[in-house]
Order: C-alpha cells, then structure tokens, then sequence
C-alpha cells in the first residue's frame, strides 16, 4: 500500500479525538474537552493508579515488576502518541484502576478493613464504580441503549452498484442522520467510493485486491 494513504489514515484516526493543527498545552486542553465525562473518569482513574504503582516499583529491585512497568509506560506514551482515544487501551486503565484500588484499600485500618477482606473490596468497588460509570453513559445517551438486550436489526440503505473488473460493487447511503455512509447489511461486496487506484486481482474478491497508486477518494 502507498505511504500517503496509510499517513493520511492516521491523521484522520489521530484527530478524530485531537483538534487538528493544535500542539503543546493548547492540544491537550483541547483533547481533554473532547473527550466525555465517563471517560475522563475512568482515564484518570486508570492513569494515577498506573503512575502510584510505578513508583512503587522504583523502590523495589525486582526485574520483573519493572520489565511490567516499563510495557506499561511504553502502552501509554503510544497511545498517547497515536490516537488518543480512551477505549484503545480501555483494558490498560481497567489494569490502571486495580492498582489504584489495591493501594487505597491497603492504607486503611485494620479496624476498618481486615487484610483477608481486601481482595473482596477491591472487586466491589471496582464494581461500583464502573457501574455508576456505565449508569451515567447509558442515562445520557439512552437513545443508543435502547435495544441493550434484543439487538435492532441491521438497517439495509438504498445503494448504488458500480461495476470494476467484471465484479459489482455496491455503495451504500447514508442512513438515519449518520454523519458517513455505512454499510450495515448492504450487499457485499460493499464499499464507500469508486475504489480510485485499486486493482481487482481476478473476477472475484476472494482473488484478492492490489493498491496500484494513491488516488483521491470518488464517491458517487
């Protein structure tokens, strides 16, 4: 595949949650007011757990605990680096907020909290609290959940078929308000443009497909 395809697929992924042509403290403040509320909790959370077991690890001299803490670190400054959104590295921060927990619980007194009841607490109010999280989410866009059990069928858009190579392709419309086309349950072999500079190796997509040169998008 050429490189400018593949550079700009990462500048859209990069600044579909960081405000283009922002860097330094402007960028990061503008990254923090994109992202929702429930995420940033559980971001931060994630995060300062991350950070009070990293600096547990410096005290120690165990080779394992800091070969875990540099992968840590390293998973973070890449996300953060490529695509800064939240649910990429959701398991990362759930690992984040367990540490956080264990830390908290272990700093209370035994009077409050007994040593053997600890693993016990520390599930329940993980519990909780991702589910006060998941509460919150499901209340404010409740329109989007309303089918959480009994998922909805998939819609079928109106397409429009194109013929490349011998092989028909379809391209779907846009359905419902959404921002792009979708192709839901549209007709394979479905697609979003004309495919400008692909190549169909056969008369069938199971032939496979080749990149000939990057060419501007066409859609119908």
């Amino acid at each position: 595949v050429p490189e400018a395809p593949l550079n700009s697929l990462q500048q859209y992924i990069r600044e579909f949650v960081w405000p283009a042509n922002t860097n330094g403290w402007n960028g990061f403040m503008g990254w923090i007011g994109n992202l929702y509320t429930y995420d940033l909790i559980f971001m931060t959370l994630g995060v300062l757990g991350g950070i009070i077991a990293l600096i547990q690890i410096r005290k120690q001299s165990n080779p394992f605990a800091f070969l875990v803490g540099a992968v840590w670190t390293l998973q973070v400054a890449l996300w953060f680096g490529i695509s800064p959104e939240p649910r990429f590295i959701a398991g990362v921060f759930v690992v984040g907020q367990f540490l956080l927990w264990l830390h908290l619980v272990r700093l209370l007194p035994e009077r409050i909290i007994q040593p053997g009841r600890i693993q016990t607490t520390l599930v329940a109010a993980f519990i909780l609290l991702n589910g006060g999280l998941l509460y919150g989410k499901w209340t404010s866009e409740r329109s989007n959940y309303v089918n959480g059990i009994w998922p909805l069928a998939l819609p079928k858009p109106e397409s429009h078929i194109f013929t490349k190579q011998g092989i028909e392709f379809h391209i779907p419309e846009k359905w419902d308000g959404n921002w792009n086309a979708r192709c839901y349950g549209t007709t394979l072999p479905c697609v979003y443009d004309t495919l400008p500079g692909v190549r169909p190796l056969g008369n069938k997509i199971e032939e496979g497909f080749y990149v000939e040169e990057y060419q501007p998008r066409n859609i119908p």
